[in-house]
């Protein structure tokens, strides 16, 4: 069995309220409302975790970084974000298909998306 390791998620700042009560829950839908991903999405980065995740939100808007440990989020799938042959940890992302109560989670901060370019 290998070590737990911190797993880092950015969500909508929007969704603080409901995340501290009820946890991340699975099938909320996007930013934009165009999909509800069956699956929490989650990197071993922060930095990471923001291209999954907040780029492809409204410029201007707030978002709110929050983490756990791998082995309190339930079964992970690792999958990479980026084409073969730029396999390292950090292009890894993490799918879990449960829900994860509020007493699991650490909200570490919050940022602005200010531009699709990477600051």
């Amino acid at each position: 069995m290998s070590q737990p390791f911190l797993l880092y998620h950015w969500s909508p700042s929007s969704r603080r309220k409901s995340i501290r009560r009820q946890g991340l829950r699975i099938g909320k839908p996007s930013p934009d409302g165009s999909w509800r991903p069956p699956y929490l999405c989650w990197s071993k980065f922060p930095n990471a975790a923001w291209s999954l995740s907040a780029t492809h939100g409204p410029k201007g808007a707030e978002w709110d970084l929050w983490c756990a440990w791998s082995d309190r989020v339930g079964k992970l799938k690792r999958c990479q974000f980026y084409p073969e042959g730029r396999r390292t940890e950090w292009t890894a992302e993490y799918r879990s298909r449960e829900n994860v109560p509020a007493k699991r989670l650490w909200m570490v901060g919050t940022r602005k998306f200010e531009s699709r370019r990477h600051k």
